[in-house]
C-alpha cells in the first residue's frame, strides 16, 4: 500500500490529474474526483485513501459530502479549516447547480412539479427553511423567497412581510414550501398553524395560498392534497 500523500507516487495511468487531462473527469471515479479537489491526504493515508474514507462514512457514496457535518469532517485525519470549507463548497455548488432551471416560462401546476423544483435545494439543509412562491393567474412563476430560516412557529411567520412581497410582484396567488430536516414530511401543529394564518390572510387580500409543500428526504407531502388546507 502506497503510504505517501501525494498522488504522484501513483503510476502515471493511474494518476487522477493524468486521467482526466488525457480523457476528462467523466473517466475518473468519485474517489479520484474527491482526490483531486482534495490534493493530500495525510502522514498515514493518500489522498485516495482520504477521499475514499469520506466517501464511506454515511451514504457509501457521493452522498456523503452533504451529509458530513464540519465537525464529523474535521475528526477525519487529514482534514483541516480549509478542506472543511472546502467539501462545503462543493456541496453548496452542486445545491445551486441543480436550482439552475429556467425560472422564466416556469409553471407549477402540481405539487410534484413544486417538489421536483426545491427538493434538491431544500434536502440536505440542517434548519427549516420557509419559502414563498409568488405566481401569476397561470401558476407562472414569478418569484421564489426565502421567507424564514429555523424552527417553523406562527409567531415567526410574517404575513404581512409575506403579502408585502406578493404586491409588490402582482402575485394573483403563492404556494408555501419548507422542509424536514428529520426526512419526515408529516406536518406539525405548527406547520397547520402557519398555513392557516397564511391562508386567511390571502382570503382577506385575495391572493390565495394555492398549497403548502413539506419536503423530506425523497418525499413530500401536500397539505392541500391531504384536505389541511
Amino acid at each position: 500500500m502506497i503510504q505517501n500523500n501525494n498522488m504522484k507516487q501513483l503510476p502515471l495511468s493511474e494518476q487522477p490529474y493524468e486521467i482526466c487531462w488525457e480523457k476528462g473527469p467523466k473517466y475518473l471515479t468519485d474517489a479520484q474526483l474527491l482526490g483531486i479537489i482534495l490534493k493530500s491526504g495525510s502522514k498515514d493515508q493518500t489522498v485516495l485513501e482520504l477521499a475514499t474514507q469520506i466517501l464511506n462514512s454515511k451514504e457509501g457514496n457521493l452522498l456523503s459530502l452533504a451529509e458530513l457535518s464540519r465537525k464529523e469532517m474535521m475528526k477525519m485525519k487529514g482534514i483541516g479549516k480549509v478542506k472543511a470549507m472546502q467539501l462545503e463548497c462543493i456541496v453548496e455548488l452542486a445545491v445551486r447547480m441543480s436550482g439552475l432551471n429556467k425560472k422564466k416560462g416556469l409553471q407549477f401546476n402540481n405539487p410534484e412539479e413544486v417538489y421536483g423544483y426545491f427538493a434538491q435545494k431544500l434536502r440536505f439543509l440542517k434548519k427549516e427553511h420557509l419559502y414563498g412562491v409568488y405566481l401569476d393567474g397561470k401558476g407562472m412563476l414569478i418569484k421564489e423567497e426565502l421567507l424564514t430560516v429555523g424552527t417553523m412557529n406562527a409567531s415567526l411567520v410574517s404575513p404581512r412581510e409575506i403579502f408585502r412581497i406578493a404586491l409588490e410582484c402582482e402575485a394573483l396567488s403563492l404556494i408555501l414550501v419548507h422542509n424536514h430536516p428529520s426526512g419526515d414530511p408529516s406536518p406539525s401543529e405548527a406547520d397547520v398553524d402557519v398555513s392557516n394564518v397564511v391562508s386567511m390572510a390571502g382570503e382577506m387580500l385575495e391572493i390565495p395560498l394555492v398549497d403548502h409543500i413539506i419536503i423530506g428526504d425523497n418525499t413530500y407531502i401536500s397539505m392541500r392534497e391531504c384536505e389541511l388546507l
